[in-house]
């Protein structure tokens, strides 16, 4: 073969190979990116960024570790935002920590809690007491005029038990009041969402039921991840779900800023899903009554597992609460709201921040091996 043509042959060999694999470097990204394209969506990025409005950076924030926390859109008197971050310990470990809720919510804001028994008794609140100047606030308290969220049916009871010209007046009025919760408490686990209180403390009547119902179908998240569980809060306690834990609890905080400390009932309910589903667990908690300034209130925890490449135990915790304020009902309370925003943010930054720290830090100590019968003293002495 002549030279020339061998050099001519060699010439289209190497421009044909150098085209072809021109041309692979372009396909392959595209292939990679049509593979990547047909991968199933992953959680929780995509809930976040569709329904909670976060950023792309806000995510690979969370991708990070960081806890992120983020104020919702707001409608009426509603304060709404998210919190979430990577929690590193077992689902089922988080879940049984929940469950013991009088160690899980206790922390500095918290007053008192405890859960009530079931069916609820007057005993489960021997610890709530009220101060003199709450005594003289039931005394005043008619209807639409009081200083706490009752019904009318519930105020004129009270006045009904307590004597409020008798010495001991006060203890005559935690007493009632003690009872009178509890017996709403144990009304509401058995009739559920048909029983929430009608709050007559203004001269405009607040139906909490209708107000959790509009919290409920202002968020259509739940209704996309979680229909079923949205089913079952709504029309509680007609529909059964299999997977589903109740209870209730009460506790007493303070919330700074001058406000007066707030007395609540909480009804929450664990749902633990098989199959895959993300998420596999959602607790909802339910404010079924505040004393003060609460309407309503619903927090959402959603645990979305990681992928299964992951070489710990660990999820991502995405915390939603929205609750009706009264104070942002008056018009005033445009001028607050900022600030309002602001401390909700920081507030659910920081008890989020503390509460990973102390769910992982005890999670650790369950996974240290048990010191030897025969061992004296700390690891640390014994290096020494």
């Amino acid at each position: 073969m002549p030279s020339g043509e061998s050099n001519f042959r060699s010439s289209i060999w190497r421009n044909t190979f150098v085209k072809a694999g021109f041309s692979i470097l372009i396909i392959l990204p595209m292939f990679a990116t049509f593979l990547v394209s047909q991968q199933p969506p992953q959680e929780p990025q995509t809930f976040l960024a569709k329904h909670m409005g976060f950023s792309r950076d806000q995510i690979l924030q969370v991708q990070h570790g960081a806890v992120v926390a983020k104020v919702l859109k707001r409608k009426k008197h509603e304060v709404a935002a998210v919190a979430v971050t990577r929690i590193d310990v077992p689902q089922e470990f988080f879940v049984a920590r929940f469950r013991d809720i009088e160690r899980h919510k206790k922390g500095e804001a918290v007053l008192q809690v405890r859960k009530f028994s079931v069916p609820a008794q007057a005993d489960d609140l021997r610890e709530l007491t009220l101060t003199s100047q709450e005594g003289r606030d039931l005394q005043k308290c008619r209807p639409g005029r009081c200083n706490f969220k009752l019904s009318t049916p519930m105020i004129r009871m009270l006045h009904q038990q307590i004597d409020f010209s008798a010495p001991n007046r006060d203890e005559q009025a935690a007493a009632a009041v003690r009872k009178a919760m509890a017996d709403y408490a144990q009304d509401y686990a058995a009739n559920g969402n048909n029983v929430m209180m009608e709050y007559d403390d203004k001269p405009q009547p607040v139906q909490s039921a209708k107000e959790f119902a509009e919290l409920l179908d202002g968020s259509p998240y739940l209704t996309k991840y979680a229909p079923e569980f949205r089913d079952y809060l709504a029309s509680f306690p007609d529909t059964a779900l299999e997977g589903v834990d109740n209870f209730l609890y009460w506790s007493r905080e303070n919330y700074g800023h001058d406000l007066k400390p707030v007395f609540t009932i909480t009804a929450v309910t664990i749902y633990q899903r098989s199959g895959g589903q993300n998420p596999r667990v959602l607790i909802a908690s339910k404010q079924i009554y505040a004393s003060h300034y609460f309407e309503t209130s619903l927090g959402l925890t959603m645990f979305f597992e990681r992928t299964p490449a992951d070489p710990s135990p660990s999820f991502y915790l995405v915390y939603v609460n929205r609750s009706r304020i009264d104070l942002l009902r008056k018009w005033y309370s445009i001028f607050g709201r900022e600030r309002l925003a602001g401390n909700v943010r920081s507030s659910m930054r920081k008890n989020l921040s503390e509460l990973r720290s102390k769910v992982e830090s005890e999670y650790r100590a369950t996974q240290e091996p048990a010191p030897s019968p025969a061992t004296h003293g700390s690891p640390r002495r014994q290096q020494r």
